[in-house]
């Protein structure tokens, strides 16, 4: 049973959230589209496109979200397990209520069609989620593209019909939201939106709570700071196993003239090597909280309180698509340039202390951290950052506020490869 006494300031606050399970809430309702295969694209999108205006919900925060991607074929070895496994946990996420999965009919995860044309519920994706009680499935090779785009779109009709008059639920702040934090390095984000978030992480798991980070690779030049913040040794190893496993690739391809980090936008903003932009990066996840788990991307999160490190890339779609994977439910991403990206049902909050990003760019960035107040005013950065990020973070989670990626239907995914296509 998960504590719930903490001397933290956000266990005073209570959500109204979507309830899943034990210890598992959700911050939207949403129904997901999946492509089983890149081939299920269009039809993804063609299901969607006919509920583009509908909103449900107690405060119209939930809709029909498609997920569209490049695997499910010609995928080979381990890459066609990544693929499989993000799939299946992206369809799990707490966030969907309701799952139709569009299938081809002959690709790695697809269900086959029996004479009459009926999904046969045989294919890899629908046998792994159909304890789950809310997915579906059309298969295109049945009666083809159109009678399949139909059939898409009466059953998730079905799960709107379902879904829409689902109550929210009081829990508290930290046992409902599992968050994700990711970063772009740049500007003023690593010394002040990075420590903002990190102060509010170090809230979120005092004591009790959970929150998840990835982008293993920005984390180089900070591993000794990583590897004093695990739980016990077996998570140290595991932490150290992956560390390396990244620096070695690094050394790879720059010993082939390529280098990747720090990107081009990271040098103009002022960082000029991996342990700058790391050092950096590490300040989201805070100073306090243990490291409790390190999970393989497309893996799903154990429900145990702490720190979760998501084994993902530094780019920002792979990194949003394993936090989403792990079952995150609501996603925090500092930037300092500014960046349009979001994640496929989860909302995503886009956090930066360069007050002119945010001025011309406030269609795409939420939340300004005022460092102004800090100087001038003599706050603590820990008590601007629990204001801002912890009040926003509320309303967002309740629904009654929308992020700037879901008005702008902003839904980004991708999977870690790392073999040829076949």
């Amino acid at each position: 049973m998960r504590r719930t006494t903490s001397e933290s300031k956000l266990s005073q606050i209570k959500l109204s959230l979507y309830k899943r399970g034990p210890n598992r809430y959700a911050t939207r309702n949403h129904v997901l589209v999946l492509a089983s295969t890149f081939c299920c694209n269009r039809a993804v999108q063609k299901i969607c496109e006919r509920f583009r205006e509908l909103r449900f919900g107690s405060n119209s925060e939930n809709r029909v979200i498609p997920l569209v991607h490049t695997g499910g074929c010609c995928d080979v070895g381990f890459d066609e397990a990544l693929v499989e496994g993000a799939l299946i946990r992206m369809a799990a996420n707490p966030n969907f209520g309701g799952v139709l999965l569009v299938h081809l009919g002959c690709g790695e995860f697809c269900s086959t069609c029996g004479a009459q044309g009926a999904p046969q519920k045989n294919g890899r994706l629908i046998q792994a989620l159909r304890k789950s009680g809310h997915v579906d499935e059309v298969v295109i090779q049945g009666r083809g593209f159109s009678s399949a785009v139909d059939q898409g779109i009466d059953k998730v009709d079905r799960f709107v019909t379902r879904l829409k008059d689902m109550e929210r639920e009081l829990v508290e702040f930290k046992i409902g939201i599992f968050a994700g934090v990711m970063n772009g390095s740049s500007d003023m984000t690593s010394p002040v939106a990075n420590a903002a978030v990190g102060s509010f992480i170090d809230e979120l798991v005092l004591d009790y709570g959970r929150a998840a980070c990835g982008q293993v690779v920005e984390m180089l030049g900070a591993e000794s700071e990583i590897l004093s913040r695990a739980i016990d040794d077996r998570v140290k190893w595991e932490a150290r196993r992956i560390l390396t496993a990244h620096a070695e690739q690094r050394a790879a391809a720059e010993h082939e003239g390529v280098e990747t980090e720090p990107t081009s936008g990271n040098k103009d903003g002022g960082i000029s090597t991996l342990s700058e932009k790391s050092l950096g990066t590490v300040k989201k996840i805070g100073s306090s909280g243990k490291i409790v788990e390190v999970i393989p991307f497309g893996k799903k999160a154990s429900t145990r309180d702490g720190l979760h490190i998501i084994n993902t890339s530094g780019q920002d779609v792979l990194s949003l698509s394993g936090l989403c994977a792990a079952g995150c439910n609501l996603i925090l991403f500092t930037t300092g340039r500014g960046a349009p990206t979001g994640a496929p049902g989860v909302p995503t909050i886009k956090v930066t202390a360069n007050q002119a990003t945010h001025k011309n760019l406030e269609d795409i960035v939420d939340l300004y951290i005022p460092l102004e107040q800090v100087i001038r005013d003599g706050r603590t950065l820990s008590d601007v950052a629990l204001e801002i990020i912890g009040g926003y973070c509320a309303q967002v989670a309740n629904g009654t506020e929308l992020t700037c990626a879901e008005k702008n239907e902003q839904y980004d995914f991708q999977v870690m490869k790392f073999l040829p296509t076949a």
